[in-house]
This record gives structure tokens, sequence and C-alpha cells, in this order.
């Protein structure tokens, strides 16, 4: 079966709300109280960092790039004189 590239027909029931401005307050207003969890800076990046060696570890393909894309970035934030505490190196520790 070849794979379309028409865009999907958004008339369902499933497209009904999502350009509802607020989607965001509704479905924060279903996650139960106890469950919720709230991230600062440091929590997301330890997450981000997290799904990326899981990306890399199921494509090994994508290590060296990865890894050599974390490393330009990190040289071109020095470059343009960012903050040093806003350069985060590729191999950023999970804690």
């Amino acid at each position: 079966m070849p794979i379309s590239s028409a865009p999907p027909n958004k008339s369902g029931a499933l497209w009904q709300d999502l350009d509802s401005e607020r989607l965001l307050n509704d479905v924060i207003a279903m996650e139960p109280e106890e469950r919720r969890l709230t991230a600062d800076e440091s929590t997301m990046d330890k997450i981000c960092y997290i799904i990326a060696e899981v990306i890399d570890a199921k494509w090994p393909i994508t290590y060296r790039p990865s890894n050599g894309a974390g490393d330009a970035a990190v040289q071109i934030a020095r470059g343009l004189n960012l903050n040093e505490t806003h350069v985060y190196p590729p191999s950023l520790p999970v804690a």
C-alpha cells in the first residue's frame, strides 16, 4: 500500500477541538492531581538528553552524527560568547 502525501482529513471528531485555545488547560485539568510533576530547566535538559540517548541506542547509525552535532552546537555557542551556564556539553551527565 503506497504512502499518501495528501494532508490528513481533519473533519472527524478527533480533530474537532485541536485548534481550541483552551486545549492545553483542558488537557492539564484531566491529569490526576497526585500524578502531576513539575520540571525545571535542568530536569527538562536531562529528559532531552535521555531521549537522545535512547534514539542513539536504538539506531547506532545516528550516534556519531548526533554527538558531532552536539559538539558543533557547543562550539557555535562559545563562538557567540554565550554565557557558559547556557552552553551544555554533549555528554551532559544525568544525575
